[in-house]
């Protein structure tokens, strides 16, 4: 390696360095004006960063530090595949900074794993940049935090498992581009191969652009009279990317098993006459000071203005194909049809509508917007001012358009000035770096120019992001760390559980905690709880729980927000925390120690991990679905060999003293009008004709009930459940006598009258008593748990079934006396095991569907990616690819310079020729 090699490589990783830190800086010091840590006390945790990704962490570095297996997990769910919610969420290699900080600190954990993804993709971008288009420049830094930092980044940060593709997209770019122009294969196959790996859904759209560009890229590179090499090169890409999936097949191939089954599955394909926004609208994304759009609304599609400005160098330049030109154009002008129609939306999208989040697929358009724009730098100084000038008048024109049919709010306002002033700045700059042929700019001008455009690059940067993240600052602020993991009560609680768990030498005792933190606490606190919300959750039990009266969001989340004794029992829920000044009054668990901020209650009546039920457990239909929850449980206990007299059922009656108007409806004595008048509560009140504990549940018919509370006793005890549309409240014990107030708010989505279901039930304890002691009798003995197997014995009174408190998946292998049987389920939830009478030896083990499969297939395409390279190795014969290395711009600006230099040697010559040919004459 000589001199000037290791001089430009010194520059390369230096530049890289820079491209990294630039955008991840940017990025944190506009947070920590807002107080982000270690500047205040906030961190990012925001909407399903929050609820979900961070507490996937911590069950993730539990398992790791554990030696777990990934197949399942118990902590959340009632236990859960948790294979496909590693492939989706988790398997980013940056992930294992998790296992540097303890739960508490998963926050700042989630904080850094964001900081190392954003300045990843800068260093990816650049390295695109300077090695697929051979043009070393240093705006490829500032071009490269752009990419980074485009508003489609600022909306979607706190989607950590999607940046993973961000970052790999332009290697995969590159290789594809290395492997059209020099048939060099193995950085495309690797790229592809990886990003697939890490998230296949946003993987999924960056491969059909991929698919899209190669054709534009095979298109733009091929001579006229190639078709041998262009079909050559085609077969190779289709080749390589279909290895890339089979290399990928250990995570592709559970994955799809796994989200047929889930809601994710099965959606009507739209009408092909179905459009969006306007197409002004749309354009209008790309401009200045733009909100970035989270969970609904346009797509984020802002890349900077230079390079709106650029784009008329890219179609005016000389070096590049009127085929590349017209290629590049289509491929815009596609990207904005798709999101203009619903049909193409929907196709981008993997045939499904995303539930919220629009437009994933947007940062597509941004790396090819940055791309062209790049490639154009270098027409600059040959073509001069005039076409960004145009360009500039055109951009600021549709900014006054826009604005004009929004009425100039105040953003407006300063979106409009904020473009006009820095298409002035661009346009001045741009002018210093240019020159014309007859007359170049000299030297320290390009220079300075150049300067000054790095300068103006990084002033529009930063102004959009510290507007951008200013703007998400007012919707969705950043949450205080103490309200997280950070705090006193979440590290009493974490201990004590640890305490319990070791205690009784069971790792999968079952713990809920009121109220919870997030919707998965279960695997934020390891309790082998019941909460869980998870796009990979299978869809079928979902429709049950609701029907038993737990929340619900009807896709893939049910929570814990409260329940009652029998439910907790036969889910075997043995330890309920509690806040420290509860009004709740607690007859049936019993009270242990508790903390300083919590309260701690032991469920005596938890059933074992597995018991025997009856064979009539399968008989429940729709008709029995169709009353309260607990007329649903009632049922339900009686067709599982139990009483159906569990819960006694009791009415509400309407509150008229205050309140909104209610009155009755129906037959029920359960349903309820209401219509708002002074007030947007309805009340409702009964008095307990006698003691013992007591529950009530609410179903929001179209009332548009927007929060749920209610006063015990004398009116001094209140308790506040929430905002769900239906829920089910653990009341304690109340004595005969006291009056039980529920109140139910009518004000989501300005809603001023509806209807609604109340239901007030009364625990029937010697019935309940019996019934758990009649399920315990018969229950699962010398239970060994695995992190993704169980077994026992259990002696079976009769032909029937044995009830797993988990819920029934295609993962699940089930031997009785060591022979296979089928898993059935009490409507598709709750896992039942057929046995006949007498003893047997149950062993389950849980694998997830295709991943042996899958696993065989990607060992096998790997095997033979290796043979083949050690087989070429031996053979000691290098590659021979079909060169195709078509020149660049830069090669193109070099060629024409040398070109012109000929020419006027070459008119030099002919003048002295002339001149010494006249002479002769004369």
């Amino acid at each position: 390696m000589n001199l000037i090699e290791r001089r430009q490589r010194r520059t390369f990783r230096r530049d890289s360095l820079i491209a990294f830190a630039l955008p991840l800086l940017i990025f944190y010091i506009s947070y920590a004006f807002y107080g982000l840590f270690p500047f205040g006390n906030r961190h990012l945790l925001t909407i399903d960063l929050y609820h979900q990704y961070a507490p996937f962490l911590v069950d993730y570095g539990r398992k790791l530090r554990s030696f777990e297996s990934l197949f399942f997990s118990w902590s959340g769910g009632l236990g859960t595949s948790f294979y496909p919610l590693f492939t989706y969420y988790l398997a980013s290699p940056v992930n294992l900074i998790m296992l540097v900080f303890p739960r508490a600190y998963v926050s700042e954990a989630v904080l850094v794993i964001t900081l190392v993804k954003i300045g990843l993709m800068g260093a990816s971008f650049h390295c695109l940049l300077n090695f697929g288009f051979r043009k070393k420049d240093r705006s490829s830094i500032i071009f490269a935090s752009f990419y980074a930092l485009s508003n489609f980044v600022l909306a979607y940060s706190w989607n950590i498992m999607w940046l993973d593709t961000l970052i790999i997209f332009p290697l995969a770019i590159l290789g594809l581009i290395r492997l059209v122009r020099h048939g060099e294969r193995r950085l495309y196959l690797i790229s592809l191969a990886v990003m697939l790996m890490l998230n296949y859904y946003s993987a999924f759209f960056a491969c059909v652009f991929i698919a899209l560009y190669a054709l534009l890229l095979l298109t733009r590179y091929m001579s006229k009279g190639s078709w041998q090499i262009y079909f050559s090169r085609l077969g190779q890409i289709i080749g390589l990317s279909l290895l890339a999936v089979m290399l990928a097949a250990v995570v592709l191939l559970p994955t799809v098993k796994a989200l047929s089954i889930t809601s994710a599955a099965g959606d009507a394909f739209p009408r092909w006459g179905n459009f969006s926004d306007s197409m002004l609208d749309l354009m209008g994304q790309l401009e200045i000071l733009r909100e970035p759009n989270v969970m609904s609304g346009l797509p984020n599609i802002y890349v900077g203005l230079l390079p709106l400005l650029l784009l008329p160098y890219f179609f005016l330049s000389k070096g590049i194909s009127r085929k590349a030109k017209i290629g590049h154009a289509g491929l815009i002008g596609f990207l904005f049809v798709s999101f203009y129609s619903a049909v193409l939306d929907f196709i981008w999208h993997g045939l499904h509508y995303p539930n919220s989040l629009d437009y994933r697929y947007a940062f597509v358009l941004v790396l090819l917007l940055l791309m062209m724009a790049y490639q154009a730098l270098p027409e600059i100084r040959r073509q001069g001012p005039a076409p960004a000038l145009g360009m500039a008048m055109l951009m600021f024109a549709l900014v006054l358009l826009r604005e004009w049919n929004q009425n100039q709010t105040g953003a407006g306002k300063w979106r409009v000035l904020a473009t006009l002033i820095l298409l002035g700045l661009y346009i001045i700059v741009l002018s210093r770096r240019s020159g014309r042929p007859s007359r170049p700019a000299k030297q320290p001008f390009v220079r300075l120019g150049t300067t000054a455009l790095l300068l103006v690059m990084l002033f529009e940067l930063l102004t959009n992001v510290t507007a951008g993240i200013s703007d998400l600052q007012q919707r969705y602020p950043l949450g205080d760390r103490i309200h997280y993991t950070d705090n006193e009560r979440a590290r009493e609680i974490s201990s004590r559980i640890e305490e319990i768990k070791d205690e009784k030498g069971r790792p999968y005792t079952r713990f809920e905690i009121l109220p919870d933190t997030t919707v998965n606490d279960a695997m934020l606190f390891s309790t082998n709880g019941f909460s869980i919300f998870s796009s990979t959750f299978q869809e079928a039990p979902i429709d049950f729980l609701e029907e038993l009266g737990f929340p619900t969001n009807g896709v893939n989340s049910f929570q814990y927000k409260e329940s009652n004794i029998f439910m907790d029992s036969i889910m075997g829920i043995e330890y309920l925390f509690r806040p420290w000044d509860t009004v709740i009054q607690e007859d049936i668990r019993t009270e242990l120690a508790g903390g300083s901020n919590y309260k701690l209650y032991r469920n005596d009546y938890a059933l074992p991990f597995g018991f025997f039920v009856a064979q009539t457990t399968t008989n429940i239909n729709v008709q029995d679905l169709a009353d309260s929850p607990y007329a649903v449980q009632n049922r339900l206990s009686y067709l599982m060999g139990g009483s159906e007299q569990i819960f006694e059922h009791l009415h509400f009656s309407p509150w008229l003293s205050e309140g909104a108007y209610v009155e009755e409806r129906g037959i029920s004595g359960d349903q309820f009008y209401a219509r708002s008048n002074d007030s947007d509560w309805a009340f409702l009140y009964t008095v307990a004709p006698e003691s013992g504990s007591y529950y009530l549940a609410w179903d929001d018919i179209n009332a548009g009930i927007k929060n749920v509370n209610g006063f015990l006793r004398d009116g001094t005890d209140f308790f506040h459940v929430g905002g769900k549309t239906n829920g089910m409240i653990d009341l304690g014990y109340v004595e005969a006598g006291d009056t039980i107030h529920f109140r139910v708010n009518l004000g989501r989505n300005d809603q001023t009258d509806g209807e609604f279901k109340a239901y007030l039930v009364r625990l029937n304890q010697p019935a309940f008593e019996e019934t758990i002691a009649g399920y315990k009798s018969a229950s699962l003995k010398n239970l060994q748990q695995g992190s993704h197997s169980f077994k026992g014995t259990v002696q079976a009174p009769e032909q029937g079934f044995v009830f797993i408190p988990t819920f029934v998946h295609p993962g699940w292998k089930v031997k009785v006396d060591n022979e296979p049987v089928e898993v059935t389920a009490i409507r598709d939830s709750f896992m039942l095991i057929t046995v006949s009478a007498g003893e047997h030896q149950i062993e389950a083990k849980f694998t997830p569907p295709g991943f042996y499969a899958g696993l065989l297939i990607s060992l096998l395409t790997a095997g033979a990616c290796l043979l083949y390279l050690i087989r070429r190795r031996k053979q000691g014969k290098s590659a021979r690819y079909m060169n195709i290395d078509l020149p660049t711009l830069a090669d193109q600006e070099k060629q024409k310079e040398k070109a012109d230099q000929d020419k006027k040697s070459n008119s030099a010559h002919k003048m002295r020729k002339t001149q010494i040919h006249n002479s002769i004459e004369q």
